[in-house]
């Protein structure tokens, strides 16, 4: 993760400016498309939202800004950029917590019957159990394979299942 020493701080205006260009749609949950087949979340904003994704890796951002990137995230996979999102949500959700795999189980259970929120959770958990050192990490692995053994709901055991293969093939 980046340090965060005072030169790493982005101003509260500054802030401001890159929020105010994120989409409006970005405050809500994600949907593909329109009743129409039309795309609800549009590209403008990509650079604003890539951009708060650095920022959120080196400093705390408000939670509600977190949840619209987030949502963008989850509306848009295909991003360029998209991996600073993901550091950046990693580290909002899961950079102060002891114990990982709790943390990541209650998020995932959070997440519901909403396909596209439980995959960008799956991606951002995988992000910050990668960025463990190798004994935390297989601590982290066998928990979540004690979990997924565990777990009767089969699209949490999917998920699971993907966030496994993620920490092993590292």
């Amino acid at each position: 993760m980046p340090n965060n020493s005072e030169s790493d701080t982005v101003g509260s205006g500054e802030l401001e400016i890159l929020l105010a260009r994120l989409p409006a749609a970005s405050r809500f949950p994600p949907q593909a498309t329109s009743y129409r087949g039309e795309t609800v979340i549009v590209s403008s904003g990509d650079s604003a939202a890539v951009a708060l994704g650095r920022v959120g890796q080196s400093q705390l951002l408000a939670v509600e800004t977190t949840e619209r990137l987030a949502n963008f995230a989850a509306s848009r996979p295909d991003i360029q950029g998209r991996e600073e999102i993901i550091s950046c949500l990693a580290r909002q959700w899961f950079g102060a917590t002891k114990d990982l795999t709790n943390s990541i189980r209650e998020r995932l259970v959070r997440s519901g019957g909403d396909a596209s929120r439980r995959a960008l959770e799956t991606e951002v958990a995988a992000c910050a159990a990668l960025k463990l050192r190798p004994p935390q990490k297989e601590k982290v692995r066998a928990e979540l394979a004690a979990a997924w053994s565990r777990e009767v709901e089969p699209a949490q055991r999917i998920a699971l299942a993907k966030l496994i293969a993620l920490l092993a093939g590292d």
